[in-house]
């Protein structure tokens, strides 16, 4: 895997402290359009894709009086239709943000791709807050739970803020401060850091069958507060990168960065981690360097650090939903945006095809950078072949085809939601027909064979034998 310089969003300015100058926090949209960036004065930056300031808009206080406070955490809406924005700020308050939807009063004849396009164009509003006796220190909000935000406090409670019903309640207490808060890729559990060296992995239940689990999953005699859960929980620690099996919590691999490397800067405290949606790259960063790991067949190699001369401590890492950029901040106020992928290649047809890992696979239609489609094998297969087909209607390229060794994905690029089909296929001739004369559904022809799937499901949804194929 490759990173590679983008842009600097910001430059650090001369003359201004290190604690005005600071990256807080910075965070991409569930739909990609949009990144987030907090400075250390309190002020929201909002970038289109093109990496453009588009909005800036300074946080509400919790209470009146001279702003004291600082924000300790930000993070969009996993649901990519919903445009909301968390903040947690240390005046004991976590603030929801709403952006207007423009799609849902929009005029009879206007489109609604572009409205859900333009939908961060709208006024922002407060749409939940949600008011603590102690003061927030960290925020996640995990893809399962739309409607829930996370957020961690001084006094060591975890605890979940429902915005159907704007009431927070707790999902477990620790003894000690919450440093660091991380959901898994699914969305189905979290892990959360304390002052006391430990580490805690709570499970969400489900309505009706399992119940919520809790367990210590690791524990040191210093805070960690590096911390992620992608494909394994990475821990960053004082010289060191650790990754342990989320299920039992028994280290997987350790690597060891005490002996120093002359072409590296000394490695320092690590300060943050970040791991891709797919959970199978994480980003860790130091003092003027960070280190990215990624996963193949369940052991992790680490990459060549990435080195930036007077960058200071890095602060802020996320990752874009599909994988493709990787942007952090530091403490100097320095903001750079890094362009992740394995190999990139232009489809016959002007399609940009970005293999982010071998197999997870991005592409975008040229002519409108917002129209993509992520693929990614569930079975983690190596995407072979990769071919785009024509809308029989409009006869505009439009489904994307992509196999592997034992199955087929397809997809709409120009769909608004993130639907993969993704079908068991052993037939491996080539010669099948594709057919997308339905809106909801496409047909595969194969030597008498007609076969039909859902877009979106997994499961194939009925196959006829036929002499007339």
């Amino acid at each position: 895997m490759r990173l590679d310089h983008r842009a600097s969003l910001i430059q650090p300015r001369a003359g201004v402290p290190s604690w005005n100058a600071k990256i807080v926090a910075a965070c991409f949209s569930s739909d990609n359009q949009m990144l987030a960036v907090v400075t250390a004065d309190r002020t929201v930056l909002m970038y289109d894709e093109k990496g453009e300031r588009v909005d800036k808009f300074v946080t509400k206080a919790n209470n009146s009086g001279p702003k004291t406070y600082i924000v300790r955490g930000m993070q969009f809406s996993p649901d990519p239709l919903d445009a909301k924005l968390a903040i947690a700020q240390s005046d004991n308050a976590v603030f929801v943000y709403k952006w207007t939807q423009r799609h849902a009063e929009m005029k009879e004849d206007e489109d609604e791709t572009k409205a859900l396009a333009d939908k961060w164009s709208g006024k922002k509003s407060i749409c939940n807050k949600f008011q603590e006796e102690s003061s927030p220190t960290c925020l996640t909000w995990p893809s399962k739970h739309p409607n829930e935000v996370i957020f961690g406090l001084t006094e060591g409670d975890i605890k979940s803020g429902h915005l159907r019903s704007n009431k927070s309640h707790t999902l477990y207490k620790a003894s000690s401060t919450a440093i660091a808060i991380s959901a898994n890729p699914s969305g189905t559990g979290l892990v959360s850091s304390h002052a006391d060296g430990s580490v805690y992995r709570y499970i969400f239940g489900t309505k009706g069958s399992t119940k919520a689990s809790l367990s210590t999953i690791y524990s040191c005699t210093y805070p960690i507060y590096s911390l992620s859960w992608g494909s394994s929980i990475c821990i960053g620690e004082n010289e060191k990168v650790t990754f342990i099996d989320s299920s039992n919590g028994k280290v997987e691999q350790v690597f060891d960065y005490s002996s120093h490397d002359d072409n590296c800067p000394p490695c320092k405290e690590f300060t943050i981690a970040s791991c891709n949606s797919t959970g199978d790259v994480v980003a860790v960063g130091n003092y003027n360097h960070f280190r990215t790991f990624s996963s193949e067949n369940g052991s992790w190699e680490e990459m060549p650090p990435t080195v930036v001369d007077n960058m200071c401590s890095v602060t802020t890492m996320s990752w874009k939903r599909d994988g493709s950029s990787l942007v952090l901040g530091t403490s100097c106020g320095l903001l750079d945006i890094y362009d992740s992928f394995l190999r990139r290649s232009l489809y016959k047809s002007g399609f940009e095809v970005t293999f982010i890992s071998r197999c997870h696979v991005l592409i975008r239609r040229p002519d409108d950078s917002s129209k993509q489609k992520l693929l990614k094998s569930r079975n983690e297969q190596e995407i072979e072949d990769i071919k785009i087909h024509r809308d029989p209607g409009t006869n505009i390229e439009r489904y994307v085809v992509a196999r592997t060794r034992d199955s087929i994905l397809c997809a709409d690029i120009d769909s608004q939601d993130n639907r993969v089909s993704e079908i068991q296929w052993k037939c491996r001739s080539g010669n099948e027909r594709f057919i997308f004369d339905a809106p909801g559904a496409f047909v595969i022809s194969n030597v008498g064979e007609v076969t039909l799937v859902e877009h979106g499901s997994n499961e194939i949804l009925t196959s006829i034998r036929t002499e007339f194929t």
